[in-house]
């Protein structure tokens, strides 16, 4: 979670917009060609999840992309992107409820793959 456990207690928005917070919580799992380094985008606007990734490339590590939108960002900027596409929400002005499902299920999917 961007700003990690205090986050969970307190709202830290400007978190996820900080690359040096980024770069410092990627380079405590020190990534190497070994590793893929995987973004979820919600928001085409929140840039933590791509901006450690020059760090991680940089050690070799490749990058992936899990976005439910074509030509944001984030997919642009993956080596590999992986598109959920979800369509419109069903109920009226609930932005993310499919898409962070839709996610969910994918990070399931690559977190427990063989």
């Amino acid at each position: 979670m961007a700003g990690g456990p205090k986050a969970l207690a307190s709202a830290v928005e400007v978190n996820e917009d900080s690359e040096e917070l980024g770069q410092r919580d990627i380079a405590r799992r020190r990534p190497t060609r070994k590793d893929v380094v995987v973004g979820f985008l919600l928001q085409a606007e929140l840039p933590m999840w791509w901006l450690p990734w020059p760090y991680a490339r940089a050690r070799g590590a490749n990058t992936a992309a899990v976005t439910c939108n074509h030509g944001t960002p984030l997919e642009a900027a993956a080596d590999i992107s992986i598109i959920a596409e979800v369509g419109p929400e069903v109920v009226s002005g609930s932005t993310r409820m499919k898409a962070g499902t839709a996610q969910k299920m994918v990070l399931n999917m690559i977190t427990t793959a063989p």
